[in-house]
């Protein structure tokens, strides 16, 4: 005899019933067309947020000069996010029928939530500690935000050093982060807590765990690791801000 599956209300996680079909009404989708609707206007959310940073600048970045410290961060911040979701999924699924939350949107609201908190001090420690080792190595690297002097195209062989270092540091900092996520159940709890008031409605959810409460978070974020990466001395006078 066929029992037919029914959502889990309780974690929100669509599964199918005896037609082969889904029921997934309430279920947190985060890679529909609406989630990318939504991701995208995130970014460039957070792209005008950067730029009113500059304009508050003294002295001001370049132009050229600040789009290659900003693109390290959204070319990072881009990988980490669907690491995310990756991870925002796979801990879902694998943990079904476990008291542990399976529902995706309360994993990507924590992983956010650690990534633009203690994950930021996380990352500062790795990216401090990778560029002290390759100077202990005699690695000839530039100043963090320093690429030299122009034009463009010569700026980007240190720009793609620092993305690599960047990069690495961000991966680092994630492993850490997603190892405390998962070894701590009362921290899923907390997220659970914190959106179940969204349930409700499947695109009231997305836009608070991907959208609103994001927003805020990634600003903060985004402007601390801006400092952190842009360069802390003068600019060449053949490189006059805009």
């Amino acid at each position: 005899m066929s029992i037919p599956l029914q959502l889990d209300t309780a974690s929100n996680v669509p599964f199918k019933n005896d037609e082969g079909k889904n029921d997934d009404d309430n279920s947190c989708q985060l890679l529909d067309e609406f989630g990318a609707l939504v991701q995208l206007f995130l970014a460039c959310s957070i792209l005008l947020s950067l730029m009113y940073k500059r304009s508050k600048e003294s002295p001001r970045r370049p132009w050229q000069i600040w789009f290659l410290d900003v693109s390290k961060q959204f070319i990072g911040a881009g990988m980490i996010h669907f690491i995310n979701i990756g991870l925002s999924y796979f801990t879902a699924f694998r943990h079904h029928g476990s008291p542990i939350a399976t529902n995706p949107c309360v994993w990507y609201f924590m992983n956010v939530a650690a990534d633009t908190t203690v994950g930021i001090f996380v990352l500062w420690c790795w990216l401090t500690l990778l560029l002290g080792t390759l100077r202990k190595l005699h690695v000839n690297i530039t100043e963090t935000g320093d690429y030299g002097p122009p034009p463009l195209s010569r700026r980007m062989k240190p720009w793609l050093e620092q993305l690599a270092i960047f990069i690495v540091a961000l991966i680092l900092a994630k492993a850490c982060l997603y190892e405390i996520l998962i070894s701590c159940e009362w921290f899923i709890w907390i997220g659970e807590v914190c959106i179940s008031w969204t349930l409700i409605d499947q695109k009231l959810q997305v836009i608070f765990v991907m959208l609103i409460f994001p927003f805020f978070m990634n600003t903060v974020q985004f402007w601390l690791t801006d400092t952190m990466l842009e360069s802390k001395i003068a600019f060449p006078m053949d490189d006059v801000p805009i």
